[in-house]
């Protein structure tokens, strides 16, 4: 009994040291690369160099230690694929196909996103190859191309989604997890999902300089949500002098901002459906601030100028307004009731301009 004992504590104890130990092996094959060639390990985030290695009949390997994991990436010149690098961790890839053939657990769940990633992007590139064999014949033109091409892709991501929705839960609170939710919230997924997947992550997750900032926009547009006062910021303008956001907003007028950029492509084409606005409700009592951010102010004003846009403006507004409403993406329209409440942010153009003409409409 005793020696039965002793080998059942000596078999548990290599096993222990095997699974904890902090070095880490990752072997894999690709195929046509010309032998003597070099294969690189790089850090996913930095893109900073961990190992290289030479390719040898098609195979390669990558030995080293670590004492946390790691999203890294195995790539040539031809092929790319990444990689979660875990103390103890033994993989072996086929690079061609970005496929583990040997894997841990959280390689294992990571086969499984990319596997669906890859077949998204097949159907993707499906789409657009046959769209452009039609234009290329000269059945089809680009413009007319784009409304089709939009229509088929609707919806063609869910199987993705459903996959990170799924693989979120088994990973709320490690590294795979990070990546994950950064992809999940790529997708212009709903507030409130986000929101729900937001509340089941760990500290791990939360804290991750991917995800920390997400989180923090996501509060500020929630203490700037439907039905909260304006905040106020002020800004110092090219001539020295100072602008306050409440030197328009809550004077008792209905305000619509938009937060704008002169290299702004979208920001740019909504401007002419904003001066038609303008123009049909500003006697109405309507009033138009554009804000400009990220930008430098010399290309505003010649933009201002270009577009011929007849309302005040703020400039060099930079971070500091984008900060305060949780903005990540331009244009950002938010409307504002004369009290300085903000009746609705955030919406679509079209939509918006309906909300905008609805209240104007009816009074």
């Amino acid at each position: 009994m005793k020696k039965s004992l002793f080998l059942t504590a000596l078999i548990m104890s290599v096993v222990l040291v095997a699974c904890n130990n902090n070095s880490y092996t990752i072997t894999g094959t690709i195929e046509g690369a010309t032998d003597s060639t070099e294969i690189y390990l790089l850090d996913y985030n930095e893109n900073a160099p961990i190992d290289t290695a030479v390719i040898i009949n098609g195979k390669f390997a990558f030995e080293g230690n670590t004492d946390k994991s790691l999203m890294a990436m195995v790539a040539n010149m031809e092929n790319n694929m990444p990689v979660i690098i875990e103390p103890g961790c033994n993989v072996e890839i086929n690079l061609s196909n970005q496929e583990f053939v040997k894997a841990n657990k959280m390689n294992k769940d990571f086969g499984l996103f990319l596997e669906s990633f890859n077949q998204l992007n097949e159907r993707y590139m499906a789409i657009s190859d046959s769209l452009m064999a039609l234009i290329e014949s000269g059945s089809l033109t680009m413009d007319e191309a784009q409304p089709i091409f939009m229509e088929k892709v609707e919806g063609i991501d869910q199987p993705v989604i459903e996959v990170m929705e799924e693989l979120l839960v088994r990973h709320n609170n490690d590294i795979l997890g990070i990546m994950l939710l950064e992809t999940y919230i790529s997708t212009g997924a709903d507030d409130e999902k986000i929101d729900a997947i937001l509340e089941q992550m760990g500290d791990v997750v939360l804290t991750s300089p991917k995800i920390a900032p997400v989180v923090e926009s996501r509060n500020k547009m929630k203490a700037t949500a439907t039905g909260s006062q304006f905040v106020d910021f002020t800004i110092e303008q090219e001539d020295g002098t100072t602008v306050s956001f409440s030197d328009y907003v809550g004077k008792g007028k209905y305000v619509l901002v938009d937060f704008w950029a002169s290299w702004c492509g979208p920001c740019r084409k909504a401007i002419p459906g904003l001066i038609e606005l303008y123009n049909e409700y500003n006697a109405k009592g309507l009033e138009i601030l554009g804000v400009a951010v990220w930008d430098k102010p010399a290309n505003t004003l010649q933009a201002i100028e270009e577009e011929k846009m007849p309302w005040p403006q703020i400039i060099n507004a930079q971070e500091i307004p984008t900060d305060i409403y949780g903005i990540t993406g331009i244009p950002h329209l938010i409307f504002f009731a004369p009290d300085g409440t903000i009746v609705t942010r955030g919406l679509p153009t079209d939509e918006l301009f309906d909300t905008v003409k609805a209240v104007f409409d009816q009074e």
